[in-house]
């Protein structure tokens, strides 16, 4: 009767293991990646318990959470940026409460006096990081002949401080900074802060704005020792546009990631916020999309769909084993662990390989965006 009983319970557990299973256990394609995300924005606590279960699915142990002004969040910009500091505030309590999975990287407004102040506040409370929006780029349409999020320059002498703060300190930093050819004096404006604090971290995420022109992210990485980069494209539709991009050029990509695979780290910057549409399903698969990319030799997003409306068969990168280890986990890793002291800058970039103009520009100056930009 005892041996019955002991086979019933046992049999039992083993019924609940494999119902666990069926539901719960991360793809054998994920699940031997400890999956770091460097790159995300969210609206507030509320929506953290289903940015967990889109994780879990996916196999993402951790993700970085940035701070973020109401544009991002909702794409308005009578907002501007504005609330940035509750939204900090927000960060800090996901990371109190869901231990060991989110990191926070508050953010700051250039424009505040208090900046500095703010930022060593956040880093007591334990933020880690700090995302710098300085150099994005977006023209404002409210107050044409400005940016939203770029009232002075990188370099801007007010700026100065922050970036002594986060060298001495080894605090990283995400700068979202698009050194393109539409963006007059932004790449002068970073190169002069790179060759200013040599040792400071700093991740410049989407590929630097340079996934199409990829000899300007060579350079830039081949020159600076302490500057990453990582796998996120943005906003869906830019998402969209990079992964068909990745999938039409295969080779070039692989090519990019084997010959930079100390410097790329995971990321997939989706906005997570309290819209209706941003299910933790919507999540979930957009996370996902980046995985697949990555790790398989074709794949499928449900809302990459050809000029048809058909849902594309795409194309991934397929990388080795060794590649993946490096981008998923072991970059960000060794990019937010290392401490970098009298780092020497040995060569100059290269701007025959920029797509860039070089302009004739001083120190802390700041240049208007373009006139057809401006309209």
């Amino acid at each position: 009767m005892k041996k019955y009983n002991i086979l019933t319970i046992l049999l039992s557990v083993l019924t609940i293991l494999v119902i666990f299973a069926t539901f719960f256990i991360i793809p054998d394609d994920v699940q031997k990646y400890r999956i770091i995300d460097c790159h995300e924005h969210i609206q507030s606590i509320k929506q953290a318990d289903k940015t967990i279960a889109a994780m879990d699915r996916v196999g993402i142990g951790k993700v970085i959470l940035v701070g973020s002004p109401w544009f991002t969040i909702t794409m308005n910009e009578k907002y501007g940026f504005t609330r940035y500091d509750w939204n900090n505030s927000q960060l800090l309590k996901i990371v109190e409460k869901y231990k060991g999975r989110f990191e926070a990287w508050p953010t700051i407004n250039p424009l505040d006096s208090d900046k500095l102040d703010k930022l060593k506040s956040n880093i007591e409370k334990g933020a880690t990081g700090l995302k710098l929006y300085t150099g994005h780029g977006f023209p404002s349409s409210l107050h044409p002949g400005t940016y939203l999020f770029h009232p002075i320059a990188l370099d801007d002498p007010t700026m100065l401080p922050i970036y002594e703060y986060c060298e001495k300190n080894f605090i990283p930093i995400c700068f979202h900074v698009n050194p393109g050819p539409t963006k007059p004096g932004f790449a002068q404006e970073l190169i002069a802060v790179l060759d200013a604090f040599p040792d400071m971290k700093v991740s410049v995420p989407h590929y630097m704005l340079s996934s199409i022109m990829t000899s300007r992210l060579r350079t830039f990485l081949e020159t600076y020792p302490n500057l990453w980069t990582d796998t996120s494209f943005g906003f869906e539709d830019y998402q969209v546009a990079g992964l068909k991009r990745f999938s039409k050029n295969v080779k070039k990509y692989q090519d990019l990631f084997r010959e930079h695979s100390d410097r790329i780290m995971f990321a997939t910057d989706n906005v997570i916020t309290s819209a209706g549409f941003k299910t933790a399903d919507w999540l979930y698969e957009h996370m996902q999309c980046y995985v697949d990319m990555l790790t398989r030799d074709e794949y499928t997003c449900s809302f990459v769909k050809d000029k048809q409306g058909k849902v594309m068969q795409l194309k991934g990168l397929e990388l080795s084993e060794d590649i993946l280890e490096k981008v998923f986990y072991k970059n960000y890793e060794e990019f937010t662990s290392r401490k970098p002291v009298g780092t020497v800058i040995k060569r100059e970039i290269d701007w025959s390989r920029m797509n860039t103009t070089k302009l004739n520009r001083k120190p802390g100056q700041a240049f208007p965006p373009p006139i057809s930009e401006s309209k």
